[in-house]
């Protein structure tokens, strides 16, 4: 297969999308997601680790789960996005560095287990993304990945969309792809392309019934939908508003489930 080294989406669109609210999406989505993202970090060898990467640490929801399973490493937690790393730091404590998945400011052959969970969809090069943790890994060292294979939206998430899209609200520029990435064949290819040595590939699923109330907030105050509402005037923000409110009203409490597949996996770099 080729390597994904086409632009694929926007960095811009993406440093906006997690500009806000990071109290709420860790309250809200990290623990959607954190379990694959845990069964991966169980996966890798970091019983005797020193030194591991978060790259894409976010809110640092997985800084217990990777400190528990290396127990005597440091551990650098790593994003683009400032409130991100400033809730972590405030309230997990984590050593932080504001950089991207791309350009990582760690020398080469310096760390021995680098954690890419959920970023590679929304890096414009993925493959460079993947290169810069076989840079900076020893030889020997692990990498883990966790990226979508698919999602089953809630029919609220629909209603809303239609709701956004049917009232003229502008769109984002795309701010992550999954392509090339959602299949294990795909990611093991993509591994393989970045020299790293595939050793565990697998799927995960993940189900979730939110609270019609934290729905809401979560679309109204993180995330592309934050984003997209911010952008109209204080009218037509309320008058959309209204809407959502009108056409959410009539769903069940099972109109918001949110299923969704990811795609694990543990890799290694050669030995030197």
């Amino acid at each position: 297969m080729a390597v994904l080294t086409a632009m694929r989406c926007e960095r811009r669109a993406t440093c906006e999308v997690y500009a806000h609210g990071a109290d709420l999406y860790d309250r809200a989505w990290s623990p959607v997601i954190l379990p694959p993202a845990a069964s991966v970090v169980n996966t890798l060898d970091l019983a005797r680790a020193e030194y591991v990467l978060d790259v894409g640490a976010g809110t640092g929801a997985l800084t217990g789960v990777i400190a528990a399973a290396a127990p005597d490493a440091t551990i650098v937690s790593i994003d683009p996005a400032p409130e991100m790393l400033a809730f972590a730091v405030e309230q997990r404590g984590v050593t932080a560095a504001q950089a991207d998945a791309m350009a990582l400011p760690i020398q080469a052959g310096f760390v021995d287990v680098a954690l890419i969970a959920y970023v590679l969809f929304m890096l414009p090069d993925p493959h460079a993304g993947l290169l810069e943790a076989r840079r900076v890994l020893r030889p020997r060292g692990q990498v883990g990945t966790v990226t979508w294979a698919n999602e089953s939206p809630a029919v609220a998430a629909k209603v809303w969309d239609t709701t956004l899209d049917d009232l003229g609200v502008p769109a984002m520029p795309a701010h992550s792809n999954h392509g090339g990435l959602e299949t294990t064949e795909a990611m093991a290819a993509r591994l393989v392309d970045a020299g790293l040595r595939p050793l565990h590939v697998w799927y995960e699923h993940v189900e979730h019934n939110f609270a019609p109330e934290m729905f809401w907030r979560l679309r109204t105050e993180h995330g592309t939908n934050f984003v997209r509402l911010a952008a109209l005037d204080d009218r037509k923000r309320q008058h959309v508003l209204d809407a959502l409110a009108q056409r959410l009203a009539p769903l069940d409490t099972t109109d918001y489930t949110f299923q969704g597949t990811l795609v694990c996996a543990v890799a290694e770099k050669a030995a030197a």
